[in-house]
């Protein structure tokens, strides 16, 4: 399932002419089409208003629905492991996707990577929103 903004992105622009008009890394433009940020960058977004014709509520409609959607995909996954062994989310991330690299886990749960960093990390002392989104996205109790 392709996310929305890259659909409209590729009827006329490549990930580099985005980044010349938007002035975004291409790193930006990647992980804002992987959902990996709570919000698009308004830049982007105002580009994707101009090609696209939809207002910013409308595209952050879209945003949203496709990471609940792809989130699903991975409900799960997450929900299996979870009534296995129902541990805390550092072990139940390794759990369920023991496999995947810290990028690839941020991925399946469309949360940024560096929050999902500090996370594992322990560098915040509650569970952040994101984090938690994704998990009820997922049918799991944060």
């Amino acid at each position: 399932m392709m996310h929305p903004f890259k659909v409209i992105r590729r009827q006329k622009y490549s990930i580099n002419d985005i980044c010349q008009i938007t002035g975004l890394t291409r790193t930006a433009v990647i992980r804002t089409e992987q959902g990996l940020y709570s919000r698009p960058p308004d830049r982007y977004l105002s580009l994707l208003r101009e090609m696209s014709g939809l207002n910013s509520d409308e595209l952050m409609e879209q945003y949203i629905e496709w990471q609940r959607l792809h989130r699903l995909e991975s409900a799960a996954v997450l929900q299996a492991a979870y009534n296995r062994h129902p541990v805390n989310f550092n072990a139940l991330m390794h759990l369920a996707f023991p496999r995947e690299s810290q990028v690839g886990r941020a991925k399946r749960l469309c949360v940024h990577q560096s929050t999902l960093a500090r996370y594992e990390a322990g560098r915040y002392l509650e569970m952040p929103e994101q984090i938690k989104e994704a998990l009820r996205d997922c049918g799991i109790a944060a």
